[in-house]
This record gives C-alpha cells, sequence and structure tokens, in this order.
C-alpha cells in the first residue's frame, strides 16, 4: 500500500501528528478564548427562563441591526401596510412612526417579550431544554460554537445538533443571529419587499 513498511509508518506518524496538531491547535484556541464558553451558556441559562432581557444583552449589535433593519425595510417597501399590519404587533406598536422610535435593542426585546406572551407552550418547552456544548472553534473574527439542542414536543424528546456564532464587541462575546433567524429574516424580506 505505501510502498515499503517503513515509509507506510512514517505516513502514518506523520498523519497522526498532523491529527494531533489539529486537535491541539483546536483547543489551544479554545482555551485562548474563555468568553465562549461563558457567553453561550450564558445565553442558553437566559433561554430557558427565558430572561428577555438578558436575551437581548448577550446578542452583538450586528445581530440586532441586521433584524432591525430588515423590519425597517419591510415597513418602508411596496408591501408597507401588510408590513405594518402583520408585523407591527410583534413589536407591541400600532405604526410604523412608533417603531421608528425603538432602538434596535427594543426591537429584539419586544420580539422575545411577545412570543412569551403569545406562545407560553414555547416558553415552558425552552424552559426543560438541554443545551450540551461539544466544541468550539475560532475562524477570522467570528467563534462557532456547535451545540445538541434537546427539546421535549409531545412527551417526546427531539434532539438536534446547531452551530452558534458569536462575534467580540467591545472585549467580550456576543451572539449573532442563529441560522433560522436568518431564514426568518430571508421569509420577511421575500414577503414584504
Amino acid at each position: 500500500m505505501f510502498g515499503s513498511t517503513a515509509t507506510g509508518w512514517r505516513v502514518v506518524r506523520a498523519t497522526v501528528l498532523v491529527s494531533l496538531l489539529s486537535v491541539a491547535t483546536w483547543q489551544v484556541a479554545a482555551q485562548a478564548q474563555p468568553g465562549i464558553e461563558t457567553a453561550f451558556l450564558a445565553y442558553a441559562e437566559a433561554t430557558k427562563s427565558y430572561d428577555t432581557r438578558q436575551m437581548t444583552e448577550l446578542m452583538h449589535p450586528d445581530a440586532l441591526k441586521r433584524f432591525r433593519t430588515t423590519i425597517d425595510a419591510a415597513l418602508r417597501g411596496s408591501k408597507k401596510d401588510l408590513a405594518a399590519t402583520e408585523l407591527l404587533p410583534l413589536f407591541s406598536i400600532t405604526s410604523a412612526e412608533d417603531f421608528a422610535q425603538l432602538t434596535d435593542v427594543e426591537v429584539y426585546k419586544r420580539l422575545n417579550d411577545t412570543i412569551e406572551r403569545t406562545a407560553p407552550g414555547l416558553v415552558d418547552m425552552m424552559s426543560k431544554a438541554k443545551f450540551e456544548m461539544l466544541g468550539s472553534f475560532l475562524k477570522d473574527d467570528l467563534a462557532y460554537v456547535n451545540y445538541n439542542l434537546e427539546i421535549t414536543v409531545d412527551g417526546k424528546a427531539i434532539s438536534t445538533q446547531v452551530v452558534q456564532t458569536l462575534k467580540m464587541h467591545d472585549g467580550k462575546w456576543l451572539l449573532m443571529l442563529p441560522s433560522k433567524a436568518e431564514a426568518s429574516i430571508a421569509g420577511i424580506e421575500a414577503r414584504f419587499q
């Protein structure tokens, strides 16, 4: 397979060495940024207790702005009346002018407050959710946390692996929008613009 046994063992040793160095590099990168795990676990706890203030504080300003910008565009787009009818109640307001007065932080928190009021079953389900961090790695200016989320729906445990992105802001790691939120944003853009 490798031509000779000696060559074969050198290839195997080199492969093992590269693998070990890769794992060591990943571990050093993760250990060099202990705030990643702390930020993720804080968000998991805030989600379980559905603490909308804490959930919002743990979001990166870029993520909050991205969410806010999408709603702003829908309220100014060609289907602004439909957008106002469908979106403004999510923020407990009645006019685009009222929405314009909200900060990015208020927009995100109000949406989560509305979910808490209107979907108590979801809030209860999340209170029983299990978050298990599987690992993290850094790439450029982002951290990626791979975790397992287990929720119980109609008595059946459902488990899924999720990747959460974090980005540094003012010396601490904060969460970016999850992929499902990005999908929702794309849906809003498609529906109202």
